[in-house]
């Protein structure tokens, strides 16, 4: 493994034990590893694009083309995990039983901020054009989609009251027509505002 693999599997480590703190141990050090996750994927993520630096120099269209694709799902992303929800809520405060947030993004599936973060890392290695990228971005997409299995098993049930009822109304990770309606419901109305 190289060490952008293993900054990223360390990345997704942290916000493992930080989900399984937040309904156990509820230890104040661990809290923060939320955090160190975020900047230990986002260093990894920038490892990916320096490592495939001089690829890209060779085709400046697919660069511009599948560069902006990878910003708009990475601004779908970013929107979608710290915007979308009330921050402090979901990451400052110490978890409780609280309600399920289930508008907007949440509306479209349980788990809208993966699938943006696998289309930002697909096109991410179609602009670096190389398999080394696309090893990367696959396997921090196979650890977003463990996360988010012990999120959806173990952890929201804990802190959501009801999370039962979400799972029956909301797509695990795609979306369905009912799903997407909803969401797209959602923001027609707030554009409307």
């Amino acid at each position: 493994m190289t060490w952008v693999e293993w900054t990223g599997c360390a990345g997704f480590l942290c916000y493992f034990l930080y989900d399984i703190n937040s309904i156990t141990w509820k230890n104040k050090l661990l809290q923060r590893f939320f955090l160190l996750g975020t900047l230990l994927v986002a260093f990894s993520s920038v490892g990916i694009i320096a490592d495939g630096f001089d690829g890209m120099r060779k085709q400046p269209l697919c660069v511009v083309f599948f560069g902006i694709f990878a910003l708009f799902f990475f601004g779908l992303m970013v929107y979608t995990l710290f915007f979308a929800l009330p921050f402090g809520e979901t990451y400052v405060e110490e978890n409780h039983r609280r309600k399920t947030y289930t508008k907007g993004m949440y509306a479209l599936c349980r788990h809208p901020g993966v699938l943006w973060f696998a289309l930002f890392y697909l096109a991410l290695a179609l602009m670096i054009g190389t398999a080394r990228a696309a090893v990367d971005g696959a396997l921090l997409t196979a650890w977003n989609v463990c996360y988010i299995c012990l999120q959806d098993r173990v952890i929201f049930p804990q802190t959501f009251y009801d999370y039962e009822k979400y799972r029956k109304t909301t797509p695990f990770l795609f979306p369905n027509r009912k799903s997407a309606g909803r969401c797209f419901d959602f923001f027609r109305r707030e554009m409307k505002k």
